[in-house]
This record gives structure tokens, sequence and C-alpha cells, in this order.
């Protein structure tokens, strides 16, 4: 696969995309679904916090969200140049942190579609996004900094703490 960097966005190989879509099903046991008597997809990590996407209009909750999240982003990274962007069933991507707050974003935060995640490379922290629920789950040093800004858009808190007490760091 031929690498492509875009403002900041760098496709990962195939063998990095299959090592992080990895980690993630073992992680987080995720198990993509669109049966509401199976959700959530993920074993959220103890250190979370899920809301529910309280919008009909996605376009416009990626507008709210996007700006705040980037910069949550670029202090939550503290130091680490680089975050792990997966589109499921799509390219996924290297992402400069430095960048996020200037460049077009080649993922959704506000998932359409399908699953969506921002991640630390190491798995500190991270944003999951399920299309279906529709939901996020936010863990990690990331969570205090987005809380605000979920709690301001009033979306609706589903679950708080997960069942995963630890992840192994990749």
């Amino acid at each position: 696969m031929l690498s492509v960097d875009m403002d900041g966005w760098t496709e990962l190989t195939e063998d990095e995309d299959d090592l992080y879509w990895e980690t993630v099903y073992g992680e987080f046991d995720f198990r993509p679904t669109v049966d509401h008597d199976k959700m959530p997809s993920f074993d959220e990590p103890f250190d979370s916090m899920t809301w529910r996407i309280d919008t009909d209009d996605p376009v416009r909750a990626e507008e709210l969200v996007r700006p705040a999240l980037a910069a949550a982003l670029v202090r939550a990274a503290a130091g680490d140049a680089n975050l792990i962007a997966l589109d499921w069933q799509h390219t996924s991507y290297h992402v400069d942190v430095a960048t996020l707050t200037t460049s077009p974003w080649l993922i959704p935060a506000v998932p359409n579609g399908d699953y969506s995640l921002l991640l630390a490379r190491d798995l500190r922290f991270g944003w999951l996004g399920h299309p279906w629920e529709p939901s996020v789950c936010v863990y990690g040093d990331l969570l205090p900094l987005v809380r605000p800004l979920l709690q301001e858009l009033g979306w609706t808190v589903l679950r708080r703490g997960g069942r995963r007490r630890h992840l192994r760091l990749v």
C-alpha cells in the first residue's frame, strides 16, 4: 500500500491497519453490531463515559464537536506526535496531532455510518464512535477535557465506567 500524506494524515500501511484493528478487537472485545440488544459494541474502559449523540443533524454535531475535540486531543497527547484514526471498513491513518486544529479531517468525529475511533497509539486515551447506537465513548486523559463540551451540547450520558479494567498498551 502506498502511503499518502494529506495535511498531517498519513495512511496506515496494511500491516499497521491490521495490527491496530486486531488490537481494537482484542483489547476492547469489539463486536460490531446494529442489534441494540447486543450494545455496546465495545468493552468500555473503566475510566470512561459514553454519551448518546443527541441530534438529528450529524453534520451540525460534527461542526460543534470537532474544534473542541481537536484541541482536547492535542492536550491529551502531551508531546506524542501521532494519534491513530480508525474508520471501520475504510482507510485509517496516523494523524499528526499538531495539524488537528488546522487541517481537514479524513474521518468523522461524529460517526456517520461506520465506527470511527481516535486513539493514542498506546491506547491510553481515546474516542470510540458507534454509528448505530449512536454514541461516543471517551476514556483516559481525554475524558476530563471533552466532558464539559458534551455536557454543554446536552448529550445524554448512557454509561459511566466500563468492563475493561486495564488495557494492554500497544
